[in-house]
């Protein structure tokens, strides 16, 4: 297989089987990964591997907060299910623009859902408000980031769609809200 084959045929595996990964893939993975460029060739990279289940339960709700790793159902601090568990909140605004399977937490509190299209049915409860809106870099313009600041991208729609982005319906939201006097 060339390298062009392997990029166009890549896939993105989000379900995993526990069968351990036998020493001789981990050391082909890690060789690969250690072959790869590096600003300056400073090589900064470590690598930690880890096969006990134990190990990594452990370590996942010390990264995490919570452990669901067969369910990947990750909470960090400031979680959505933390959150609503603590009675934190007493209403949500759920952004899900990429795919449909990030639905929102179950919950009783009013929900609003800027969300893509494949999502409106499992929006569908009392309470609940479903805006649909175009996905980032597909059917619209927007911006990749991460919380933590180290990943800013902006994004252009391969093939606009009519479905507003989610800074668009953010926009026209906060113009509909009564205009509050500063006192």
């Amino acid at each position: 297989m060339d390298a062009l084959e392997a990029i166009l045929t890549r896939r993105s595996i989000r379900k995993y089987r526990k069968d351990p990964v036998d020493e001789e893939s981990i050391r082909t993975l890690l060789t690969a990964a250690m072959s790869a460029p590096s600003a300056r060739n400073q090589q900064p990279w470590r690598f930690v591997v880890i096969t006990d289940r134990e190990t990594l339960v452990a370590l996942t709700t010390a990264l995490w907060g919570r452990y669901a790793l067969a369910g990947v159902t990750y909470t960090r601090r400031f979680g959505a299910a933390r959150l609503l568990d603590d009675g934190a909140v007493d209403a949500m605004l759920w952004v899900a623009s990429f795919d449909a399977q990030s639905a929102p937490p179950a919950t009783t509190l009013p929900l609003v859902v800027l969300g893509h299209p494949a999502l409106a049915a499992q929006c569908r409860r009392p309470g609940a408000v479903f805006i649909p809106v175009g996905t980032p870099g597909i059917g619209s313009a927007g911006h990749v980031f991460r919380t933590d600041g180290t990943v800013l991208m902006p994004l252009h729609a391969v093939r606009p769609d009519a479905l507003p982005g989610v800074a668009e319906v953010a926009k026209r939201l906060l113009q509909a809200l009564p205009a509050r006097s500063a006192a």
